[in-house]
């Protein structure tokens, strides 16, 4: 029975549906606006992003351009010969160094100058006697060449063959793989220089200071190591075939594994030297001082050991 007072629906006519909340209207249109501003932002970033990677790009060109213009003054005042130009030389042997360390990529290129310029420029290799000590311009360059960064080297060899050397003052250079041969390094100093697997073959080293270097795996094939001070000096693994090292020091070196086939070692101070397994095959050993030395497995098949004296030395399984 119908409820007294209920209006009746009418047929075919649909409840009106409620209006949207303004509330959900306002929230929509945030998000979108939020959306657009992420994106202007996403934008502003990308577009930062290419300008700043297109002025680095106009930056290295630039920087480029001036190392090369650096390069080609510096170039130019090691061309300047004669003493009047000593100063400008000078100063561009300094610009190189400088440029070395600001352009690492470009230091392979500025050593193959550095050397070259010592081999053409230094006095002629002549005899012991009348060769000249090594100039002022000259001796600049090796010490820029000895102090380097050899980690920006990129495996360049630094090419200093037949040079005049004489009473350069090398103390600790890092000139490892170096190709010295022929050089002459008469009374150079050499303390503490890293020499290790450098190629100084038939160099002439007399009189020369190579306390506590390292010359591990050089080749020093036929080389003048006449009177030369090698006190603790490494020679492990060192090619010395035929070798003068008459009177040489060569007190508590090592000289471990080193071939010393026809070298001559006579008068020469050998005490308490490491020659363990080492090669002496026909060396002249006369009147040497081998006092305490270790020549354990060392070959000493057909040395002359006459007037050497040997106490306390290990001589326990030589050949």
């Amino acid at each position: 029975m119908p409820v007294a007072g209920a209006r009746r629906a009418r047929p075919g006519l649909r409840t009106a549906s409620r209006p949207r909340s303004r509330e959900g209207s306002r929230t929509n249109w945030t998000t979108v606006a939020a959306l657009l501003t992420a994106l202007a932002v996403a934008g502003a970033t990308v577009f930062t992003g290419i300008s700043l990677s297109a002025t680095r790009h106009q930056i290295s060109v630039t920087e480029q351009g001036q190392y090369t213009d650096r390069f080609t003054k510096a170039v130019d005042q090691l061309d300047r010969t004669g003493p009047q130009h000593l100063q400008a030389r000078l100063g561009g042997i300094y610009a190189l160094e400088r440029l070395a360390r600001d352009s690492p990529r470009d230091q392979p290129t500025i050593l193959e100058v550095l050397a070259a310029f010592i081999r053409t420029t230094s006095p002629s290799n002549t005899d012991l006697e009348s060769s000249p000590h090594i100039t002022a311009d000259t001796q600049a360059a090796l010490t820029v060449l000895a102090r380097r960064n050899p980690d920006h080297d990129y495996n360049t060899v630094i090419n200093l063959r037949g040079a005049n050397l004489r009473s350069a003052d090398l103390r600790a250079a890092d000139l490892r793989g170096a190709n010295l041969s022929e050089a002459n390094l008469v009374e150079a100093n050499l303390h503490e220089a890293k020499l290790s697997g450098a190629n100084l073959r038939e160099a002439n080293l007399q009189a020369a200071k190579l306390r506590g270097a390292d010359l591990s795996r050089a080749n020093l094939r036929e080389a003048n190591l006449q009177a030369a001070v090698l006190h603790g000096t490494d020679l492990n693994w060192t090619d010395l075939v035929e070798a003068n090292l008459r009177g040489a020091d060569l007190n508590s070196a090592n000289l471990g594994n080193t071939i010393l086939s026809r070298a001559d070692m006579s008068d020469a101070i050998l005490a308490y030297a490491n020659f363990v397994e080492a090669n002496l095959t026909e060396a002249n050993l006369t009147a040497a001082i081998l006092v305490g030395a270790q020549l354990l497995n060392a070959n000493l098949s057909g040395v002359d050991l006459s007037a050497a004296d040997l106490k306390g030395a290990d001589l326990r399984g030589r050949t």
